[in-house]
C-alpha cells in the first residue's frame, strides 16, 4: 500500500493508527434517518458509512445476516437466532438453541433454515419464531444451509454432507467425506459443490447423493466455494485459490497468496472489465481482484488488518476485518471510504444498507449505494443473502404429519414450560450408537475434579431447551456466552497493555525504529503471557504490537525495509490468529463440556428417581455433547487441555445425599443385602471399590456387581446404583484429560442404554 493511499485513508479516519474503538449501542428508529435518506445516489454517497442502527447480542456474531421481506436474520455465539426489523432493529423474536450459531440462515417461503453447534439443523417459522422441525447430525453444524428445489443441503462437523427435505425435515441422502464439513454447499445445475477439512473439493449429484468428481488440494477447505461461468472457485488452507471446471473437476488455474488464509471468494461482473472478476482476501488484509477466466491479477490493495470476505455492490467492493470496514472501487481497489468498525461476519447488502456482525453487535451501515449484493456468493445463498437471490422463488409447505427425522436428538425450543418433556415413544438407539465411541486414550485416571463455590454458568437446561439466564437484556448483551474468561495472572502484564495503548495514541511523530522496538517488546510480553496460559492478554498485546508495526510501516519509505516489516506483521498476525483460534476452540470445548455435564447430572438424578423418559433424553444429549468435545480435541491442531477447563453444572434435578434407600425405591431385601455389603449411604457407594473397564465400557462397582451376579438385585437396580455412583453435588466441574471426557461419553452411552 503506497504512502499516498495510506495518507488518504488516514485523512478520512482523522488519526494515523488503525485502532479498535468503542461504538454506541442501538440507535432509536429514525434518529439518523439513514433508511429514507438514501433515495438518491447523491444523498446516499454523502452519507456512505453512516451507522443506521446497531443491535447487541450476548456473543460474537460470525453468522452472516440474511435479509428477506424487510427483516434481518442472523445467529450469535450466545446460542440464539434473531429476527430484527431491518429499518429500526426492533427484535421480532429470538430462537434459542443449545449451542453457538455460526451458521448463516437461509430464508425460503417464510421458513428460516439454520444450523447450530448443538449438532442440529433447524427450520423456524420466519413470522412467529416457532420451530417447524429439527434435524440432528453427529457434529456441530457450522456450515450454512442452502435450499434448492425443496431440498436443504448442509454440512456437519461429523464429516457428512446432508440432503434434507425442507418440508418435513426427513433425510434424503448423506455423503461422507474424510473430515469435518464446515464449508457451505453451493448448488448449480443439479450438482452440489462443497469442501471438507480432508482437503478435497467434492461435486455430488443433488438428486441422488452420488459422487460426480473430487478435486484434491494441499490443505483443508473450510471456506465455502462459489460457482460462476461453469467454474468452481475454492480457497484452501494450502494458501491457494483454485479454479476448477464444474463439469469435470479439472483444474483451470490457481492463484497462490504469499501469506495465505484466503477468504471465501465471490465472482461478479463489475466495473469496466470485460470478463468477470474474482474478489478474495488473505491473512494480511490484502484484497485481490483476479481475472475470473484466466486468474491474472487486476489489482490488489494491502489493508493490513486480517482476512475478511468481500461482497460486491455496483461500483464498490465491501470488505472488513478485525479493525475496519472498507468500500473499495471495483476498477482500481482504491478506498472510497472506511469506518473504524471491525467486521466479524461476512457482510450482506440489501437495498443500500450493509449488515454485518461486529463483535457481539450487528450493525446496519449506509453503503452509499441503493442496490443489493451482486456477487456469486450472495446470489447463490452462501453465507447470507439479500431478498432477490437465485433460489428465492420456492414454495415450501411444512408437512406436520411427517415423523421426526433421525433420533430427534435436538433440544426443543423453550416454550416456557419447565416440566420434563413428554416421551416421544422412540426408544430406538440413536443413529450413531453402533459406531461406538472414539478410540480410548491410553491416559488413565478420571481427570475430572468436582469443586464447590460460585458457578460460572451462562446456560441452564430448562424443559429440554437451553435458555439464557440473565436479569435483563443489557446483561445478556454484554456477555460473550461461550468464551472463556481468562483473567491476567500478572498485574505487570496487564500494565503492559495499558502502556501500549498510551504509546499507540502518541505515535504521530515517533521514529519508526522506536515503534518497531516497542512492538518487539510487546511481542515478547505476548509470548510470555501465552506460555502462562493467559490467552486474552496475549491477544491484546499482539494487537497493540501490530498497531505499532503498521504505524511504523506507514512512516517507512525504503521498500526493502517495508517488505521486511510486512513479513514481521504477517508472522505476528499469524501468531495472533493462532491464539484466537485456540481461544475459540477452547470456548467451543468449554461449551460442549458445560452442556454435557449439566445434562449428565440431570440424567443421573432422573435415572435414580425412576424417571426414565427424562433420563433417556438427558443421557442422549450428554453423550452427544461429550462426542462434540472429543471432536473438538481431535479436530484441533493445538493442545486444548494444556490448562484445565472448568465448567458450571446447573442441573434441573438433584439428589439428597443420605441413605441410598431414600434416593432409590428399594425393597427391604435389597436394602438388607446392600447393608451387608457395606453400602448404606450414597457416600458408602461412592467409596466402594471398582474394577476398571476395557475401552468403550464403564467401570464396575465391585459389591454391586457381586449382588447382581448372585441375583440378589435386579439389572435395573444395579444400573440405578451405578448411576448414583456417578453423581456429584458440586456447582463446578473441572476437566483435565481427554480420558476423562471419553469416560463420561461411555457413562452417558451406558445410561442411555439402561433407560431405553
Amino acid at each position: 500500500m503506497n504512502n499516498e493511499k495510506i495518507n488518504a485513508v488516514d485523512e478520512l479516519r482523522g488519526k494515523p493508527t488503525r485502532r479498535r474503538v468503542l461504538h454506541t449501542t442501538a440507535v432509536a428508529a429514525g434518529v439518523l434517518g439513514g433508511v429514507t435518506a438514501s433515495s438518491t445516489n447523491v444523498t446516499a454517497q454523502e452519507e456512505a458509512g453512516n451507522e443506521q442502527w446497531s443491535f447487541n447480542t450476548g456473543g460474537t456474531i460470525t453468522s452472516s445476516p440474511t435479509i428477506v421481506d424487510s427483516f434481518v436474520y442472523f445467529g450469535s455465539d450466545d446460542g440464539n437466532i434473531y429476527s430484527l426489523n431491518a429499518s429500526n432493529a426492533f427484535e421480532r423474536w429470538a430462537f434459542s438453541t443449545g449451542g453457538s450459531v455460526q451458521s448463516s440462515p437461509t430464508v425460503v417461503s417464510g421458513i428460516v433454515f439454520v444450523g447450530s453447534q448443538d449438532n442440529t439443523l433447524y427450520a423456524i417459522n420466519a413470522e412467529s419464531g416457532e420451530e417447524e422441525w429439527a434435524f440432528s447430525t453427529g457434529g456441530a453444524v457450522n456450515s450454512s444451509p442452502t435450499v434448492v428445489d425443496g431440498t436443504i443441503f448442509v454440512g456437519s462437523n461429523d464429516g457428512t454432507v446432508y440432503a434434507v427435505s425442507a418440508s418435513s425435515g426427513q433425510e434424503a441422502w448423506t455423503y461422507e467425506t474424510g473430515g469435518a464439513v464446515e464449508s457451505s454447499p453451493v448448488v448449480v445445475n443439479g450438482s452440489v459443490f462443497v469442501g471438507s477439512d480432508d482437503g478435497t473439493l467434492y461435486a455430488i449429484n443433488a438428486d441422488s447423493g452420488e459422487e460426480q468428481w473430487t478435486f484434491e488440494t494441499g490443505g483443508s477447505i473450510q471456506r465455502s466455494p462459489t460457482v460462476a461461468n461453469e467454474t468452481v472457485y475454492a480457497s484452501s488452507e494450502d494458501d491457494v485459490l483454485y479454479a476448477v471446471s464444474a463439469s469435470g473437476g479439472e483444474e483451470q488455474w490457481t492463484f497462490e497468496s504469499e501469506f495465505g488464509d484466503l477468504s471465501t471468494p465471490t465472482v461478479a461482473s463489475a466495473g469496466s472489465f470485460v470478463r468477470d472478476t474474482v474478489f478474495v482476501g488473505d491473512l494480511t488484509g490484502t484484497v485481490y481482484a483476479l481475472n475470473a477466466e484466466l486468474g491474472g491479477s487486476r489489482w490488489e490493495n494491502d489493508l493490513q488488518d486480517g482476512t475478511g470476505t468481500p461482497t460486491v455492490v455496483q461500483s464498490n467492493v465491501f470488505f472488513g476485518n478485525r479493525n475496519a470496514t472498507y468500500a473499495l472501487d471495483v476498477d482500481t481497489g482504491s478506498v472510497d471510504w472506511d469506518i473504524n468498525s471491525e467486521m466479524t461476519s461476512t457482510p450482506t447488502v440489501a437495498d443500500g444498507t450493509m449488515y454485518f456482525g461486529s463483535g457481539s453487535t450487528l450493525r446496519a451501515i449506509n453503503s452509499g449505494t441503493t442496490s443489493s449484493s451482486e456477487g456469486s456468493r450472495t446470489r447463490l445463498g452462501t453465507l447470507g443473502h439479500p431478498p432477490d437471490w437465485a433460489y428465492a422463488d420456492q414454495t415450501i409447505e411444512i408437512d406436520t404429519e411427517a415423523p421426526p427425522s433421525g433420533d430427534d436428538d435436538s433440544p426443543p425450543t423453550d416454550d416456557g414450560d419447565d416440566s420434563p418433556p413428554a416421551d416421544d415413544g422412540d426408544d430406538s438407539p440413536p443413529v450413531n450408537d453402533d459406531d461406538g465411541p472414539p478410540p480410548s486414550n491410553p491416559d488413565d485416571g478420571l481427570g475430572m475434579v468436582a469443586a464447590g463455590g460460585a458457578g460460572v454458568a451462562v446456560l441452564a437446561g430448562i424443559g429440554g431447551a437451553y435458555k439464557w439466564l440473565s436479569s435483563s437484556d443489557s446483561d445478556r448483551q454484554q456477555r460473550d456466552s461461550f468464551e472463556e474468561e481468562t483473567p491476567s495472572e500478572s498485574p505487570d502484564v496487564q500494565d503492559e497493555v495499558i502502556e501500549a495503548t498510551d504509546t499507540a495514541d502518541a505515535t504521530d511523530d515517533v521514529d519508526p525504529d522506536v515503534l518497531r522496538d516497542d512492538a518487539d517488546e510487546l511481542v515478547v510480553d505476548a509470548t510470555a503471557a501465552r506460555e502462562e496460559g493467559d490467552l486474552a492478554t496475549a491477544i491484546s498485546l499482539y494487537d497493540e504490537a501490530l498497531d505499532l508495526y503498521r504505524t511504523a510501516a506507514d512512516e517507512i519509505d525504503d521498500e526493502d525495509t517495508k517488505d521486511e516489516l510486512k513479513e514481521t506483521i504477517a508472522q505476528t498476525n499469524s501468531d495472533r490468529e493462532t491464539l484466537s483460534q485456540i481461544q475459540s476452540r477452547r470456548g467451543d470445548l468449554t461449551e460442549a463440556l458445560q452442556l454435557g455435564e449439566t445434562s449428565f447430572q440431570t440424567a443421573v438424578a432422573a435415572h435414580v428417581n425412576g424417571e426414565y423418559t427424562v433420563a433417556k433424553l438427558r443421557y442422549r444429549q450428554a453423550r452427544d455433547q461429550y462426542q462434540r468435545a472429543l471432536d473438538e480435541l481431535t479436530g484441533s491442531d493445538h493442545e486444548l487441555l494444556s490448562e484445565a477447563v472448568q465448567v458450571a453444572v446447573d442441573r434441573e434435578k438433584d439428589i439428597s445425599p443420605g441413605a441410598v434407600s431414600t434416593v432409590i425405591d428399594l425393597s427391604e431385601e435389597t436394602i438388607d443385602a446392600l447393608t451387608e455389603a457395606g453400602i448404606e449411604t450414597v457416600a458408602d457407594l461412592q467409596d466402594a471399590q471398582t474394577t476398571s473397564a476395557d475401552d468403550g465400557e464403564i467401570e464396575t462397582i465391585n459389591p454391586v456387581e457381586e449382588l447382581r451376579e448372585e441375583g440378589t438385585i435386579t439389572e435395573e437396580v444395579a444400573a440405578q446404583l451405578t448411576a448414583l455412583y456417578w453423581w456429584h453435588d458440586q456447582e463446578t466441574y473441572q476437566v483435565t484429560t481427554e480420558a476423562a471426557i471419553r469416560q463420561r461419553y461411555d457413562q452417558s452411552s451406558a445410561g442411555y442404554e439402561a433407560t431405553k
